[in-house]
């Protein structure tokens, strides 16, 4: 009777430690479970915060890009003040060029048809019209302003006034020099007073070509003298209407 209460004894301690273990693993799956839950809910979360911080980093990047744009719109270099003075700067630095070309270009085909259809009525029309030197004048005129805002030449001409404040003509004529030798070193200045000298060989190339049809004495040497070297040129028509004028003498006499 005593071994068979032990083996019932045994018997129920074993099966209330089979239930026992298998409560504490029942509970540890279904801790497991709610933890899983948890993390997954966790997880969730956090890719949600994450799209919705994504999607708000998007919507605040197109802001930022608009604004940007907006404000590089609002401060172009074409429209604010500093771009209006950087692009007014840009044009006065190259107006100079600009001038010097368009005079030198303007004056040739005059000196061509001078010299090589000088009876042609297109060129005598030409001539004797007040187009040619009415635009000379103008791109004087516009080298002449460019010329009176340019810094360098302003410092020059102040060198100058200190340099000869107070002394006589003389010193006044030796620093002229050296002001007109800078001039030509400038671009302003140096444009203005080039358009100046095509202009008055210009004029003095019309005298020559005009005088030399009324007197029907040749003139394409004392033209291309002009050209370039218009004093020259009008010396040159001089010595040519002379001689000229003694060779009908003496063929008249003969």
């Amino acid at each position: 009777g005593a071994r068979v209460d032990a083996c019932v004894g045994r018997r129920m301690i074993s099966t209330l430690s089979t239930t026992h273990q298998t409560r504490v693993l029942c509970g540890s799956v279904a801790a497991s479970r709610r933890s899983g839950r948890g993390k997954a809910g966790c997880a969730l979360g956090t890719t949600s915060g994450q799209r919705q911080g994504l999607s708000t980093k998007r919507v605040l990047t197109r802001r930022g890009v608009v604004g940007s744009g907006a404000r590089a719109s609002s401060v172009s270099p074409g429209f604010g003040t500093k771009g209006k003075a950087r692009s007014c700067s840009v044009v006065m630095k190259g107006l100079p060029e600009t001038l010097f070309t368009i005079g030198t270009v303007a004056v040739l085909p005059l000196y061509g048809a001078m010299i090589g259809a000088p009876k042609a009525e297109v060129t005598q029309n030409a001539m004797r019209s007040h187009l040619p030197f009415m635009l000379m004048g103008a791109l004087y005129a516009a080298a002449a302003v460019v010329s009176l805002q340019s810094v360098d030449a302003k410092a020059l001409v102040d060198v100058f006034f200190a340099n000869t404040n107070g002394d006589g003509v003389m010193s006044i004529a030796r620093h002229a020099l050296t002001l007109l030798s800078g001039f030509l070193a400038t671009a302003e200045p140096a444009s203005c007073m080039w358009l100046h000298l095509l202009s008055l060989d210009l004029f003095v190339a019309r005298h020559v070509y005009l005088d030399s049809l009324a007197l029907n004495v040749p003139a394409a040497h004392s033209l291309t003298l002009c050209c370039m070297f218009g004093p020259c040129g009008y010396l040159a028509h001089t010595f040519t209407k002379a001689f000229m004028a003694n060779l009908k003498g003496r063929r008249a006499a003969s």
